[in-house]
């Protein structure tokens, strides 16, 4: 059985850095501001060196235009400004609705206009850049950049046939990105809601003394991931659950289902402008599967999985008593798992928040070559810690992260991995390492008791720290063919594989040891932990397959109206759902942009590949399977189309529908338990 040394080295920020030295590295903090004046600081910093470079490139006369004073300097000159991004963004994330974080949140909006109007609407540098098209001696990166430009610049097969207007292509741009910041600042913005204290019953009286009463009602934060996760899972009365449900995902303002129709419909007009037939279409033009395909691929996987998705619900209204509905799935999950002796709260005894962790960092190390130390002698937020990552074998180092893992007041509550800064050539030997940050919400222990991970944390830790190694491994030249920026279809194979890859049990069985004794997690309890991943798995899968259809609909090229289409889906491929604003509380519309169906793709991905590791001698530590992921994966970032990346990845041909049904454990391919 593999094992693992149940501790990770250390070193000193002071140490990495000359580490950084000594291999002509070097590595930038994104030191977040601390005042008003400091955001303006940073803007006012990153704006004036993008103006300079650009008026840099712009001077050189057409004649002497080459790819490297061009497409390599604007490259330099776009990470330059989007470097800002990175302080900007983790002000706003940390920083709650402070006028400081409102404040930064407003500069990024401002930043990005800057590098939509200045360049991509630009066509003095579009005509720079087609011209380096023709210069002789590019290898397959350089092309490969110059490509990702011009899928920046709106421009592809049809549109270089047509005279775009740019000037209205500039003013529909804006009008996107408006929408955007004021849909993002309310969809977060759900109201607490009452719950009398008979309404709560089955709630635990530990959830019970984290909200606030008032001596008549216990207020519910709907924001609050583990909290509405305690609710729906545990409170015994279908009302209650269906309140919960509905507050956290149709509960935003009335005002941002109007922000998603004329964000919906600008999209729709910029991609029509540009010679796309839908919004949907653009965001997957040169990605492993068409928009067309992709919608073909989710119909057959609903056809196929009908009969075990109604077999589910026949049994959740066995548990029930009733039929169920889409806000009793998880208390239905819960009743399942007490039924087959699935004790989460005793499993949660053998994964202590930090050891599980560091076991965490050691696991990914050894199956994919890296060496992940704790750093030491470094603060810049108060509660993270740090960790640089080496290469396992030649000690090089390749990137620093941050882990911050509890809430705080103001801190964004959601789960999330972001790269503040990415992996890119210097020119003179000299090149950047990337930084990134892993934000969790994990819930601290009570006084005097440890902070122990819930299933749901542990397995999206391994999730978060499949983004950051992503973000970490990139070996562009090209800060501009970033994994962030790059084959958006395939941004949660890495993530979703790591998170698969916790729920093994040889995995689950080196990762638990007790909080208090040290003692391996039982075996009992490892076959109970790995069988709770296959829990009614087709509700997971549906759910995930209603809300990419659900995006793919209204970003296809007539949907005038989002909350009839949402809920047509989902009542044909999940549940109906409760009257509420569905539309303007799907988080996903912004960064994803038209590619949620990343999830779906992560998952068949994932399970694919995961196979390989099953049918190995050596299971989930297979090393030679982890490198193999690494350099044609992890390591490709953005220098290869999503459908070569797949194909050189994967064994056999890829199957969107297959690979989601191996997900769910069909086809003879769920891990085999214990009787």
């Amino acid at each position: 059985m593999s094992s693992l040394a149940l501790g990770i080295s250390t070193v000193s920020q002071e140490r990495f850095e000359q580490d950084l030295e000594s291999a002509r590295g070097r590595l930038t903090l994104p030191k977040t501001p601390k005042s008003l004046a400091d955001v303006g600081r940073i803007y006012r910093k990153h704006h004036d060196a993008f103006d300079k470079s650009l008026a840099e490139i712009l001077s050189i006369p057409l004649d002497q235009v080459t790819f490297s004073n061009t497409v390599v300097a604007l490259d330099n000159a776009a990470t330059e400004l989007t470097s800002a991004m990175g302080p900007l963004f983790l002000a706003w994330a940390m920083g709650d609705e402070t006028e400081l974080g409102l404040e930064s949140y407003r500069v990024l909006g401002e930043l990005f206009n800057e590098l939509t109007h200045k360049v991509y609407l630009s066509q003095e540098f579009y005509t720079r850049i087609v011209q380096c098209q023709r210069q002789p001696g590019l290898n397959a990166e350089d092309k490969q950049l110059i490509e990702s430009y011009l899928a920046t610049f709106y421009i592809n097969a049809h549109s270089r046939k047509k005279r775009l207007d740019l000037h209205e292509v500039a003013g529909l741009l804006s009008a996107a990105n408006r929408s955007e910041i004021q849909f993002d600042k309310l969809v977060m913005k759900r109201e607490p809601i009452a719950f009398l204290p008979e309404e709560l019953e089955g709630v635990s009286e530990a959830e019970l003394e984290r909200m606030q009463f008032d001596g008549t009602h216990y207020w519910f934060n709907p924001e609050d991931f583990a909290s509405f996760s305690e609710v729906v899972s545990t409170a015994t009365q279908a009302p209650t659950r269906k309140k919960a449900w509905t507050a956290r995902f149709m509960g935003a303002s009335k005002v941002n289902e109007h922000t998603a129709e004329n964000l919906l419909e600008t999209r729709r007009r910029i991609a029509q402008r540009t010679g796309f037939s839908s919004w949907g279409e653009y965001a997957l033009q040169g990605k492993s599967l068409t928009f067309k395909s992709l919608a073909s691929s989710l119909k057959q996987f609903v056809a196929q999985s009908d009969k075990d998705f109604l077999a589910e619900r026949r049994e959740m209204k066995r548990l029930l008593g009733h039929q169920p509905a889409i806000w009793d799935v998880e208390f239905a999950k819960e009743l399942k798992m007490r039924e087959l002796g699935i004790d989460s709260r005793k499993i949660s005894q053998y994964f202590p928040y930090r050891a599980t962790l560091e076991r965490l960092f050691e696991y990914a190390g050894k199956l994919f070559g890296y060496e992940i130390r704790k750093v030491t002698g470094i603060r810049l937020w108060e509660g993270a810690t740090f960790y640089a990552v080496y290469d396992a074998v030649n000690r090089r180092p390749l990137g620093e992260f941050a882990v911050h893992p509890f809430p705080q007041e103001g801190k964004n509550k959601w789960y999330w991995a972001y790269a503040a800064s990415h992996a890119r050539d210097l020119g003179d030997g000299k090149w950047e390492v990337p930084f990134a940050f892993l934000n969790a919400n994990i819930r601290r222990g009570n006084r005097g008791e440890p902070t122990l991970l819930s299933m749901e944390d542990y397995w999206t830790l391994f999730h978060e720290l499949g983004h950051v190694l992503h973000f970490i491994a990139g070996k562009q030249r090209y800060g501009g063919l970033n994994p962030s920026d790059t084959n958006a279809d395939l941004t949660e194979v890495p993530s979703v594989l790591l998170e698969q890859l916790s729920w093994e049990p040889d995995v689950i069985r080196v990762m638990g040891r007790h909080w208090k004794t040290g003692k391996p997690i039982p075996e009992k309890l490892v076959q109970s932990f790995a069988q709770a991943r296959y829990v009614f798995p087709m509700h997971r899968l549906r759910d995930r397959v209603a809300k990419t259809r659900f995006d793919m609909k209204v970003h296809s090229h007539s949907c005038p109206n989002p909350s009839k289409a949402v809920a047509d889906i989902f009542k044909s491929t999940y549940y109906p759902l409760p009257k509420g604003n569905f539309a303007g509380s799907f988080a996903y519309l912004i960064g994803y942009d038209g590619t949620y169906s990343t999830y779906a793709l992560g998952e068949a991905f994932a399970a694919t590949y995961l196979q390989q590791f099953r049918a190995s001698a050596e299971g989930s530590f297979d090393p030679v399977l982890g490198m193999k992921f690494r350099r044609r994966f992890l390591e490709v970032a953005g220098t290869l189309d999503s459908a070569d990346v797949v194909k050189q990845t994967l064994v056999k041909p890829f199957s969107l529908c297959s690979g989601l049904l191996i997900a769910a454990g069909k086809k003879g391919l769920q891990p085999e338990f214990s009787k």
